[in-house]
């Protein structure tokens, strides 16, 4: 099955706690809307600001949110691009998109996943 990553970066001036309530009522319905019929998972992972490292020091994550798509079908994820290409969708998106997103910081990839098998590891 086909895969993508996607790696979102809050804008400036939004707490993670306002990104995350905007993209779950606002951005996420908009994918489910528009590309819900080409998923077979949507997940979105977050990852809370202020990780504690060993030294006791916090740093900031790199990113906010790590989203997964994983498509029903091969060429799901070309058929996404093809309907995000609409211009009143890109338009809707885009509104949408400037509202809790660093898009420049914003990035994606397709993945081919290869899985471990740890069966042999169980209690």
């Amino acid at each position: 099955m086909e895969r993508v990553f996607i790696l979102l970066k809050r804008k400036a001036g939004i707490s993670f706690e306002q990104f995350q309530t905007h993209y779950e009522n606002s951005h996420a319905k908009l994918g489910e809307k528009y590309f819900g019929h080409l998923f077979a998972s949507y997940r979105r992972n977050y990852v809370p600001s202020g990780m504690r490292l060993g030294d006791g020091t916090t740093v900031e994550p790199a990113y906010d949110c790590l989203t997964e798509l994983i498509f029903r079908e091969p060429g799901g994820y070309q058929e996404l691009k093809r309907i995000a290409g609409d211009p009143e969708i890109r338009r809707i998106l885009i509104e949408d998109e400037e509202r809790f997103l660093d898009r420049m910081a914003c990035t994606n990839a397709m993945s081919h996943p290869i899985e471990s098998d740890v069966s042999q590891f169980k209690a």
